[in-house]
């Protein structure tokens, strides 16, 4: 889970290790008291921090150290996804979205 965090990763010491797992104490919390939002925010910023390693070269290939981190990534992503696929399919899918402020170029 620390690798998952932007602080440990400033600064990977022991105290922003425990720091890091203190949050996952807090969204246990935060789902007693129903703040969905923000467990949605968090969850997302993780991901977005997963990405940035990956495509900024943080995660070096076949390396070991993020690889718990980055399949819970993508099984949060997965089932984010498929919740929006289907809030967009319940209530968007048939609606006008306007033109394009790019529209392709045919050629």
């Amino acid at each position: 889970m620390r690798f998952g965090s932007a602080h440990y990763g400033q600064d990977p010491s022991e105290k922003r290790a425990a720091q890091a797992r203190k949050l996952k104490h807090d969204a246990f919390t935060w789902s007693i008291e129903c703040r969905w939002t923000l467990i949605l925010e968090r969850a997302v910023e993780r991901i977005y921090l997963m990405r940035c390693q990956l495509v900024h070269g943080a995660a070096t290939h076949g390396g070991k150290l993020n690889r718990d981190s980055l399949r819970h990534c993508s099984i949060r992503l997965r089932h984010i996804l498929s919740a929006v696929i289907l809030v967009f399919i319940d209530h968007g899918a048939d609606q006008n979205g306007g033109s394009l402020c790019d529209p392709p170029i045919t050629t």
